[in-house]
């Protein structure tokens, strides 16, 4: 059995253990000298998953049954009872005394029957089982001494001891016990008999389990009476068996005709049978966690674990399965700490502890020890396939937004750089169209560090390469675009930033929105440039003062004031200067001579400043320096949150809960959601009166509930 215990940031495997099923021994209180040996504890580390839930060999049948209890004053006490429903004397024992000749109390056949169960009784005494009920045959069991007790209780005894008839035997002891409850030896035996019952079944579901017939098993299990009588060593191995039958196989039962439900949490009653009778059982304590860890109660899985590693620390499949349960209660630093005891004794034998604790620094923003932790992990090697991608996806993200760190706070382009072709480097799954978002984020931040460094033809380059594999992808557009404006080929930034702004931009996107209007400005198209100025205005910011003044300076140039004489556009090679143009090699007609309005402006009254602000773009007029291009792209301020998943970079910023109220509606699965909603928290957006109403609870409780109940609740709610 194994459970992937997956976090966003994480992939990890927390296994189950399993100790062989006993080998069980007929037993029973009264002969301690055959009670069974206890069961093996899990030894080593625990066996490697999927754990065989049976014992290794079948178990054998059991030994030689314990002899039946025939007591002297039992004997003499279902004579006396036999004799006065028979209307006659006492038998006053079965058992030899001080004289072997044995007095005779019946006469006719009854006298010879009598003798005959004298000598059944002493052939029981030698154990000669076959020739005692040989004997017992020629007793009528409907004349006065077939009825006698004696009689009863011999011949169930043989039939339990020689012919192993334990049903026949027990009818015959129950039927004695109706009339007289009261015989505690039959009572014992008829314990025993049930006792070799239960070990026989015990026996044939070992045999089954060691066969892998498990869904046999299971039915034989649950059919298994963990009732009295019974000892706890075998209570024990029924409910663990069956705890394990049940995790290995994971069977979906139907429940009310049209939900499945996982038979997880019925495991769990079992293997807690299974620890009251044997508290300190490892396996028990540790798959008990390992189901609990599954049903997402992760609290409660901690104090099972816990139990395990106090009766053995370094259980490692324990370990490994607190450590998932802390990720998912988020206790990030003691995780940490759970996993840097572990590479203490284990070292580098093993890239779990190693890969827990490198995804840990992750949730925690601390890149640059994840990125250390995660090749660490690699380089040890080990790494399952199906485990492969998400360890992969965890190291490209913390490559990546280290190399942010580096870039942003340290102005480290080179290292930056480095780090950002590493994480390209992680095949197969920077390829894999899952890790789209990832290896977008990468190549941006590339882009970014090739700017930084000032080869902004290569940054270029980069974001131009993104744009053709993802047209839709409007971070690039806008890189690309902006990129291109710095380099003033107007035409392939005005492309690209009329496609990042489609729609209905962000607030943020302002700025960027004027110095789209400023490219159609600088390249003659005044009444487009006015157009986006007031989009800018009207949809973003309408207190935006550089857009008012922009479009009062192009609404002045066409009422007709001072114009410079000459056509709009002049194709051709540059010629030296013209008055009253500008050269460029890359705009929107091409290369040539555009009209330049500089002079118009100074003859309105413009001041050098505002015209400044008309022909300069990349952030109202000041070129960005590479930390202001990725602020102008907007990106979330934690792309990899644990809740939401990862998103594209600049990706548009989520309205606040407090400033944004929906309709449950409008929130519910499966969508689409407004743009401005954060996909990950669509519940706090609900009013507080209808949030109450779909939750059953205010937020205030609800924020207060662990993050486990919460998304239970979200996930009936529609808005998980």
């Amino acid at each position: 059995m194994a459970f992937l215990g997956e976090l966003q940031q994480k992939t990890e495997v927390a296994e189950a253990i399993s100790e062989p099923a006993p080998t069980p021994a007929l037993a029973a209180d009264e002969t301690p000298d055959e009670t069974p040996a206890p069961p093996a504890d899990a030894g080593g580390d625990a066996a490697a998953p999927p754990p065989a839930p049976a014992a290794e060999e079948p178990p054998p049948a059991a030994e030689e049954p314990p002899p039946p209890v025939i007591d002297e004053a039992t004997v003499a006490a279902a004579s006396t009872a036999a004799a006065a429903e028979a209307g006659g004397d006492s038998l006053k024992s079965l058992l030899p005394e001080a004289e072997p000749t044995k007095v005779r109390k019946y006469t006719g056949n009854a006298g010879i029957e009598e003798d005959i169960l004298h000598e059944a009784v002493d052939l029981m005494k030698e154990k000669k089982w076959d020739e005692c009920l040989e004997k017992l045959d020629e007793i009528d069991p409907e004349g006065e001494i077939g009825q006698m007790l004696s009689f009863k209780n011999t011949k169930a005894c043989a039939l339990w001891q020689g012919k192993q008839d334990l049903v026949s035997s027990l009818v015959i002891f129950e039927d004695i016990l109706l009339t007289n409850p009261d015989l505690e030896s039959v009572e014992r035996n008829r314990k025993q008999v049930i006792m070799q019952m239960k070990y026989n079944d015990f026996n044939a579901i070992s045999a089954l389990l060691k066969e892998k017939k498990l869904n046999e098993a299971e039915a034989a299990l649950r059919n298994f009476s963990l009732d009295e009588p019974i000892t706890p060593y075998l209570r024990f191995n029924a409910a663990n068996n069956l705890g394990i039958t049940l995790v290995t196989i994971k069977k979906k039962i139907r429940n009310d005709g049209k939900t499945w439900y996982n038979v997880i949490p019925e495991a769990i009653q079992y293997f807690e049978v299974a620890l009251e009778e044997k508290p300190d059982s490892i396996e028990a304590a540790h798959n008990c966690g390992l189901c609990l860890m599954q049903c997402r109660q992760f609290d409660a899985s901690l104090e099972y674990f816990d139990k395990a590693l106090a009766i053995k620390p370094q259980l490692v499949p324990a370990l490994m399965g607190k450590a998932t349960s802390l990720q998912r209660l988020e206790c990030w630093n003691d995780c940490i700490a759970l996993a840097t005891g572990m590479i203490e004794f284990m070292g580098e034998t093993d890239f779990r502890p190693w890969y827990i604790r490198g995804a840990c620094h992750f949730a925690l923003k601390q890149y640059e020890p994840a990125v250390n932790d995660l090749e660490k992990a690699f380089a040890i090697g080990g790494v399952p396939p199906d485990q492969l991608f998400g360890m992969q996806q965890t190291l490209i993200k913390s490559l990546s937004k280290h190399s942010e760190a580096v870039l942003f706070t340290n102005g480290q382009a080179d290292e930056a750089l480095a780090l950002c072709d590493r994480a390209l480097a992680l095949q197969p799954s920077i390829d894999s169209p899952k890790m789209v978002e990832e290896k977008r984020h990468a190549v941006f931040n590339k882009g970014l560090a090739l700017f930084a460094k000032g080869q902004l033809a290569e940054s270029i380059a980069v974001m131009q390469a993104m744009v053709d594999q993802w047209p839709d992808l409007k971070s690039a557009r806008e890189g690309l675009g902006q990129l291109a404006l710095l380099q003033e080929d107007w035409k392939t930034g005005i492309e690209n930033l009329e496609v990042a702004l489609a729609g209905n931009p962000h607030p943020s996107r302002a700025n960027l929105l004027f110095d789209l209007g400023v490219a159609y400005f600088i390249t003659g198209d005044l009444e487009t440039a006015k157009e986006r100025f007031k989009r800018v205005l009207k949809k973003m910011d309408p207190d935006h003062d550089h857009s008012i003044k922009a479009i009062q300076c192009i609404e002045a140039i066409q009422r007709g004031a001072p114009q410079v004489e000459g056509p709009m556009f002049i194709p051709g090679e540059y010629n030296g200067d013209k008055e009253g143009y500008q050269y460029s090699t890359k705009g929107p007609k091409g290369e040539g001579y555009y009209k330049d309005f500089r002079e118009q402006l100074r003859a309105l009254g413009y001041s050098e400043d505002l015209i400044e602000i008309l022909f300069k773009t990349g952030g109202v007029g000041n070129p960005p320096d590479m930390k202001q291009l990725w602020e102008a792209m907007a990106p979330p301020p934690d792309i990899y949150n644990t809740g939401g998943g990862a998103h594209a970079p600049g990706q548009l910023a989520y309205a606040s809960p407090e400033e944004l109220q929906l309709m449950y509606k409008f929130l519910k699965s499966p969508g689409p959601f407004p743009d401005e909603v954060d996909p990950t928290i669509r519940e706090q957006y609900l009013e507080d009166e209808e949030f109450e109403e779909v939750m059953g609870m205010t937020k205030e409780t609800f924020n207060e509930t662990p993050k486990w109940k919460q998304q239970k609740l979200k996930e009936d709610a529609g808005l998980f």
